[in-house]
């Protein structure tokens, strides 16, 4: 059993007032242009038996580290909801997910525990690949230390998980 959680940005008084007038008027165009910008941007997921798993690519994160993921979290213009669309409180959630199966699976410990059962090499590469060259690019931060072997798909940074699937 998995949950993942997702980000999703408030409207403001100016889109409220903009998508009635647009809903009443029938005009389809303007009622997408501002819904399509409050899509749910996924933030992590859990798993029984593993630990929490961020998504380092989450447009708002500022870097990869604990204290980014609180700042997300906790910013006034967004809410935290599940895959069912229920809103969380933010200090419950944080809560949960940085104490989530702490001693949890990661893609190593379960190749490890079950190599027949691993990622391919071929799906492993392409995660690695692209999730370097974005966390090179817009972090400027190295993930090649963090990546210990051809079919690891995810990292341990600041305490916390972080997985390179969510690309």
């Amino acid at each position: 059993m998995s949950t993942t959680f997702y980000t999703l940005k408030k409207f403001t008084s100016d889109e409220k007032t903009k998508l009635h007038s647009a809903v009443d008027g029938n005009d389809i165009i303007t009622v997408t242009n501002i819904c399509n910008d409050h899509e749910k941007e996924e933030i992590g997921h859990r798993a029984g038996g593993w630990m929490f798993s961020w998504n380092p690519f989450h447009s708002c994160l500022k870097s990869i580290s604990k204290q980014s993921i609180i700042d997300l979290v906790y910013n006034d213009d967004i809410i935290i909801i599940d895959e069912y669309n229920t809103v969380l409180d933010k200090g419950e959630f944080l809560d949960m997910s940085f104490n989530w199966c702490p001693d949890g699976l990661t893609s190593n410990t379960y190749r490890d525990k079950y190599p027949e059962e691993s990622y391919s090499y071929i799906v492993a590469y392409y995660y690695q690949r692209d999730g370097i060259k974005i966390c090179k690019e817009r972090y400027d931060f190295d993930l090649k230390s963090l990546i210990t072997n051809d079919y690891q798909t995810d990292f341990i940074y600041d305490g916390l998980r972080w997985t390179l699937l969510t690309l």
